[in-house]
C-alpha cells in the first residue's frame, strides 16, 4: 500500500511539473506572439482574463477587469462598428473577429486583434470567451509595404500604381453618381536644365515643394500623384465644368512663380499642364488618361507654361503622328532616306561656292521626294531623330571622301544637328571617329544648331560638345538666327563661327533693318554670315551692299542629288565674272519640287 501510495504521489507531482512546464511554455508562447485571453461572465459581468492582456492595454497589475472597461477600451476605437459588434457579441452571440485601433492606459495606439465566441446555456449567452493578439507591428510592417508599393519615396505622393487605382475608383464612383472626373497632366518645363545646372539635390529639392504646393492647391478631397520624374498627376472628382480645373491650375501657375532656395542661389520654374474630363472625353481610364497626355504634348508644343485642354482633333493629330514615325521608321529599314546637296555661295568678288549644305530627302514610295516639312514630326521622336541623323552624319562624310577623291573641290559641306542626337551623351566622339574613320580633315565639316537646340534642351551640355567639336577644326553655325531665343551673351560664350539669317527676314521690306544689323553685329564678333533663301537678284543685291558675306536660295540652286555636284560646280564657275551672277542652268535640279529650305535635323 505504501508502495502503491509513493507511486502515486510521483505520479502526481510529475504531472504538476509537466502542467508547470506547459504553463511556462505557454505564458513564453503568449508572451512572443503577443496573444492575451479573457474570458466574460454574462450572468454577472466578471471578467478574467491573461497576463498577456496587462501588456497588451498597458495596465497596472493591481487593476481588476471588468466589462465595463473592456467595452470603454474596445471603443476608443474610431471604428464604431466595432462597438456595435461588441453589444452583438455580448447579447446575441455574434462572433467577433476584427482589427480595431485602441489606446493604452499610457496612452499609446495600437492594433489589436480581437476574437470571441459565445457559450451558450439554456438559450442565452452565458460567458464569451475570446483572445486579443496586438498586431501593431504587422499593421505597421503592412502600411510600409503599402507605403513603398504604392507612395513615391521621395515626396510621399500616391505613385503610378496607386494613381491607377483611384483614376479607376473616381471613375467608376462618376458613373454611379452621373458626376464629372477631372484628370490633369502637369511636367515641370527644362527641369533637366536644373539637375544640369544646380545638381540633383536641388531638383529633389524642387520636386517635393511642387509636390507640397500642388497639395496645398487641390486638398484632401483630389488626388496628386507623381509618375515618375517631373511628370504629375492630379484627380478632380466631382467638377462640374472645365473652369474648375482652369481656376487650380492657374493657383498652382502662381504659386510656381515664387522662386526657390538652394544653395545660396534663387531660381524659379514653370509647368506645362494638360487636362481631360470623364465622361466628356473618355470613360475608359486608360483612354482619358491618354488624352490628357495629348493634352500636355500639344501646352509643351505651343511654347509651354500654360495649360491646354483636350479636344478630339488633338487625338487625330497624335495617332497621325504615329503612323508617320512608324512609316519612317519602315523607311530607314528600306533605305529611302538621301542627301541633297545646296551650294553656298560667297558674295564678295570673284564668287564662289564656298559650300555645300546637307539637305534629307525621303523618296516615299506612293508620294515621291519629300522634303523634311513632310516629316518634320518624326525628328520629335528621340529614336527617329538619332536615326536620321546618324543617316545624314555616314552619308555625308562617305560623300565628302568620294569627292575628295575625285579631286571636286567643294569647300566645306553643313549638316544639321538635332536634340535627340546631343541626347546620346557621346555625340563628340562619334562625329569625330567617323571623320577619322573616313580620312576626311575636320576642316571639311560645319555643323548647324538652330537657336532653339543650342539654347533649349540643356544648354550646358550641347554647349561642351560644340566646344569640343570646335577644337578639334569643325566649324559651328547658328542656323536661323533670329527666329529662337539667344542672347547676345552666349553669342560670345559659345563656339560659333557662322551666323545664318533666316529666310524669313528676307521677305518684308521692313526686315532689311533687321538683316544689316545681324550682318554688322556678325561682323563684329568674327562671325561669317549667311542669308538663307535668296531667291531673286534685288535681294542679293542688298545684301552684297549690307557686306553680307555668304547665301544660299534658289537664285543659285535648288537642293541637287550629289551626282550633279561637280557638274554645277564647273559650269558655276564659268558663268560667273566674279561680279554679277547669273542663275546656272540645272535641268536636274528639281525645279518641280517646292524646296522649303527645312534643315536635315531641325
Amino acid at each position: 500500500m505504501l508502495a502503491a501510495l509513493a507511486m502515486n504521489e510521483l505520479s502526481r507531482r510529475r504531472t504538476i511539473i509537466d502542467l508547470r512546464r506547459q504553463k511556462r511554455l505557454l505564458a513564453q508562447a503568449t508572451r512572443l506572439t503577443k496573444v492575451g485571453s479573457w474570458k466574460l461572465d454574462v450572468r454577472n459581468d466578471s471578467l478574467t482574463w491573461s497576463e498577456e492582456m496587462y501588456r497588451i492595454f498597458e495596465l497596472d497589475r493591481r487593476v481588476n477587469p471588468t466589462r465595463e472597461f473592456f467595452k470603454q477600451t474596445l471603443s476608443s476605437a474610431s471604428d464604431t462598428d466595432a462597438q456595435q459588434a461588441v453589444t452583438a457579441l455580448v447579447q446575441a452571440g455574434k462572433r467577433f473577429d476584427r482589427e480595431v485601433e485602441i489606446t493604452t492606459a499610457k496612452g499609446h495606439r495600437r492594433w489589436i486583434r480581437c476574437l470571441a465566441e459565445a457559450e451558450w446555456s439554456e438559450g442565452r449567452v452565458a460567458h464569451v470567451i475570446g483572445s486579443v493578439q496586438d498586431v501593431t507591428e504587422q499593421h505597421q510592417h503592412n502600411a510600409e509595404i503599402e507605403r513603398l508599393a504604392f507612395r513615391d519615396g521621395l515626396t510621399g505622393l500616391p505613385n503610378r500604381a496607386l494613381f491607377h487605382e483611384r483614376l479607376s475608383g473616381a471613375i467608376a464612383h462618376a458613373r454611379q453618381t452621373r458626376t464629372s472626373v477631372g484628370l490633369i497632366m502637369l511636367d515641370l518645363d527644362h527641369f533637366k536644365t536644373v539637375n544640369d545646372t544646380l545638381g540633383h539635390d536641388a531638383g529633389d529639392l524642387l520636386l517635393c515643394l511642387i509636390a507640397e504646393r500642388l497639395q496645398r492647391v487641390f486638398g484632401e478631397n483630389n488626388t496628386v500623384a507623381r509618375l515618375g520624374g517631373d511628370e504629375f498627376a492630379i484627380i478632380m472628382p466631382d467638377i462640374k465644368t472645365a473652369a474648375d480645373i482652369h481656376k487650380a491650375v492657374e493657383r498652382v501657375m502662381e504659386l510656381l512663380r515664387h522662386p526657390v532656395e538652394h544653395d545660396g542661389r534663387n531660381f524659379s520654374i514653370t509647368a506645362s499642364a494638360g487636362a481631360a474630363m470623364c465622361p466628356l472625353h473618355h470613360e475608359n481610364p486608360t483612354d482619358l488618361l491618354k488624352n490628357a497626355d495629348i493634352a500636355l504634348f500639344r501646352a509643351k508644343l505651343t511654347g509651354r507654361n500654360r495649360l491646354i485642354g483636350f479636344q478630339p482633333w488633338m487625338r487625330l493629330a497624335v495617332e497621325r503622328k504615329a503612323e508617320l514615325v512608324q512609316d519612317v521608321r519602315s523607311s530607314l529599314t528600306e533605305n529611302h532616306f538621301r542627301l541633297f546637296y545646296q551650294p553656298t555661295v560667297s558674295l564678295a568678288a570673284p564668287c564662289q561656292v564656298t559650300g555645300l549644305e546637307a539637305l534629307m530627302r525621303w523618296e516615299h514610295p506612293s508620294k515621291g521626294l519629300l522634303t523634311p516639312a513632310a516629316f518634320m514630326a518624326a525628328f520629335e521622336d528621340t529614336e527617329c531623330g538619332h536615326h536620321l541623323g546618324e543617316l545624314a552624319f555616314d552619308s555625308a562624310i562617305l560623300q565628302m571622301r568620294r569627292w575628295l577623291d575625285e579631286g571636286v573641290e567643294f569647300g566645306r559641306v553643313a549638316i544639321n544637328l538635332s536634340s535627340a542626337q546631343f541626347r546620346t551623351g557621346n555625340l563628340t566622339e562619334v562625329i569625330l571617329d567617323k571623320l577619322a574613320a573616313a580620312g576626311v580633315p575636320p576642316s571639311r565639316l560645319v555643323l548647324e544648331v538652330t537657336e532653339n537646340t543650342y539654347m533649349g534642351w540643356s544648354a550646358e551640355m550641347v554647349g561642351d560638345a560644340l566646344r569640343a567639336l570646335h577644337i578639334a577644326g569643325i566649324q559651328i553655325a547658328l542656323d536661323d538666327f533670329g527666329t529662337g531665343y539667344a542672347s547676345l551673351t552666349h553669342l560670345n560664350q559659345f563656339p560659333i563661327d557662322r551666323l545664318k539669317i533666316d529666310k524669313s527676314f528676307l521677305r518684308g521690306t521692313r526686315d532689311g533693318a533687321i538683316v544689316h544689323a545681324i550682318v554688322t553685329l556678325g561682323a563684329r564678333l568674327g562671325m561669317k554670315v549667311v542669308a538663307e533663301g535668296v531667291e531673286d537678284a534685288e535681294q542679293l543685291a542688298i545684301l552684297r551692299e549690307m557686306k553680307c558675306d555668304e547665301a544660299q536660295g534658289y537664285y543659285f540652286a535648288r537642293p541637287m542629288p550629289a551626282d550633279d555636284v561637280p557638274t554645277f560646280l564647273a559650269e558655276f564657275q564659268t558663268r560667273s565674272d566674279g561680279d554679277i551672277l547669273t542663275v546656272p542652268t540645272n535641268p536636274q535640279a528639281l525645279a518641280q519640287v517646292e524646296e522649303t529650305q527645312q534643315p536635315t535635323c531641325a
